[in-house]
């Protein structure tokens, strides 16, 4: 019975969608922005965001700061917050105190065996958030995400990071880098991010890794510095791969290689095609 009640509830609000933006349509949403009832909330805010109410701005942050009190029982898995959050970023909201909120969020829910922290893509929006309003504090709440347990806030730090052309956006990458990123695609983010806001700064830095031990850190290495084009990729990577003697990791440079689309970097690849055993020459 109740889930049927949430049901029509949820109907009532997506048929104020042709009501919009009519007095008792937006009365009605902020009724269930006010209410305690967070996926009500949650499917207010994405209307709201849909029709371009600016002035609704204002409730949406109230609505926030009331799921922010006692979060585990007004706003579990954060559904909420994140769909206010998403609302204020589509009307350019510019007030930075709500995003500041909501980047320094952590939410441990409980789950079998333990607790989890559902405000992993709370923090990531809050911070996109920030960046587009050019938060002079960004850079810290950057810092702090780059050392998040969860894997969703460090990538979401690492892509603004890697679009945010200053100096301290290249020393955090490196120092992210330096200390050991335990997911490969993460990794990756880091090192084209370094090749994209200083190339040639960042050359050697990140080349440096393709001697890595780990097969993964030489793979996000290579493709980081092929696919980044830049003068003396290819010789570094041609060197690298002369050098190995597997013939699996003599295939996987071929990619990175093939990336640089250059004459040289085709040359090569026709050479490899040419001249090699089979398996490069498939590769190639």
């Amino acid at each position: 019975m109740a889930r049927d009640k949430l049901e029509e509830k949820l109907a009532m609000i997506e048929g104020l969608r042709e009501s919009l933006p009519g007095r008792a349509a937006i009365q009605d949403l902020c009724k269930a922005l006010e209410g305690k009832q967070n996926i009500l909330a949650a499917a207010a805010a994405g209307l709201i965001a849909d029709a371009g109410l600016t002035d609704l701005g204002p409730d949406l942050a109230a609505a926030f700061d009331r799921f922010m009190e006692n979060p585990l029982q007004r706003d579990r898995q954060c559904l909420a917050k994140n769909a206010i959050i998403q609302a204020l970023e589509a009307l350019k909201w510019t007030d930075p105190a709500v995003f500041l909120k909501g980047v320094r969020h952590v939410q441990m829910e409980p789950v079998f065996g333990g607790r989890t922290d559902t405000a992993d893509e709370l923090r990531g929006l809050c911070a996109q958030s920030l960046a587009r309003l050019q938060h002079p504090d960004l850079g810290y709440d950057l810092c702090q995400m780059l050392a998040d347990p969860e894997l969703q806030a460090r990538r979401v730090a690492v892509h603004i990071l890697s679009n945010w052309p200053r100096i301290q956006s290249e020393l955090l990458l490196r120092l992210h880098v330096l200390r050991g990123e335990s997911d490969p695609n993460i990794l990756f983010a880091c090192l084209t991010g370094l090749m994209q806001l200083e190339a040639r700064e960042s050359l050697e830095f990140v080349a440096r890794f393709l001697g890595a031990d780990d097969s993964a850190v030489v793979e996000a290495a290579a493709l980081a510095l092929g696919g980044s084009r830049a003068p003396g990729v290819f010789e570094i990577l041609r060197e690298k791969r002369e050098e190995t003697i597997l013939s699996q990791e003599r295939a996987d440079l071929l990619l990175p290689i093939g990336l640089i689309r250059n004459d040289a970097a085709f040359d090569y690849l026709l050479s490899v095609l040419r001249e090699e055993h089979t398996d490069q020459a498939v590769a190639a």
